[in-house]
């Protein structure tokens, strides 16, 4: 085996975990997946549409490590007050 070899499925070697990466990384990462799995074009929009909002509450990009429930509530209240959601 060598360093950077896929065995498996599995890159040998170092990754970068997801804590190490920013939501936007991961995001990317998530509807790559699931273009690959054959979702709905209207499904892949509606995720990022909605996406937006999350990182317009944030208001920058944070790293994935930085988001808690604390964050994911206070989204939810953002949403309900801000943008009349329920």
């Amino acid at each position: 085996m060598k360093f950077g070899e896929v065995v498996g499925g599995q890159k040998v070697g170092k990754t970068q975990s997801n804590q190490q990466k920013t939501y936007s990384e991961l995001f990317a990462e998530y509807m790559r997946q699931l273009q690959i799995k054959g979702r709905a074009e209207q499904t892949l929009k509606s995720y990022s549409y909605h996406s937006k909002y999350f990182i317009e509450f944030l208001g920058s990009d944070v790293y994935c490590k930085d988001i808690t429930s604390k964050t994911l509530e206070d989204y939810i209240l953002y949403l309900q007050d801000a943008k009349h959601i329920e």
